[in-house]
């Protein structure tokens, strides 16, 4: 594909807007990179898990309101399957 006067170059898979996105439609590598990304976030939160003092409840409204978009961030725009959906529980649990 030519614009103007240069060639684009063709790729499988590029990161737009965080998301990224591959040539044949399959999330499996965004999916990885969304787990990826919330579980640094959960990590940067590990002083906070740590704290004794702090209820499991607000913990918990820490996780689903912090942590849980990170890795559903475009998540609309995935072809959901049985192993996304796998990973994802996964992740939850691993976190909880």
């Amino acid at each position: 594909m030519t614009v103007g006067q240069q060639q684009l170059e063709e790729v499988d898979k590029f990161t737009y807007l965080g998301s990224v996105l591959a040539n044949d439609g399959d999330a499996d590598h965004d999916v990885a990179c969304r787990i990826a990304r919330a579980g640094a976030v959960f990590q940067r939160l590990l002083p906070i898990w740590s704290i004794q003092k702090i209820d499991v409840a607000t913990k918990i409204h820490l996780l689903n309101s912090i942590v849980i978009p990170t890795v559903i961030y475009a998540s609309k725009t995935w072809k959901t399957s049985a192993k996304i959906e796998r990973r994802l529980n996964v992740a939850l649990q691993r976190w909880l």
